[in-house]
């Protein structure tokens, strides 16, 4: 029963790095898909760049924000095992 309560999110611990490449797998996806397409992708942006820019900032900010909730739902989790670990002792 002395195990070490786990340690604050880094990018270093190896269960964190998991959790990162789960979390920017599909965001890694879709760029492997738009540069495949980049032709495409370039003719669309050109043909209404207003609109399109909207589309691309409100992604950008939505990919931010969902990253950034999920980073910190992987502290709450490790809260959460922390007092788990405190309650064993």
């Amino acid at each position: 029963m002395n195990q070490k309560p786990p340690p604050a999110f880094t990018p270093f611990n190896k269960r964190d790095m998991i959790t990162l490449a789960k979390m920017l797998g599909p965001l890694a996806f879709v760029l492997v898909i738009g540069i495949y397409f980049h032709e495409f992708v370039w003719h669309a942006v050109n043909s209404n760049i207003g609109i399109n820019m909207g589309i691309l900032s409100a992604a950008s900010f939505g990919i931010f924000l969902i990253l950034s909730r999920l980073i910190e739902a992987q502290e709450d989790f490790r809260i959460i095992e922390r007092f788990g670990y405190e309650a064993k002792q």
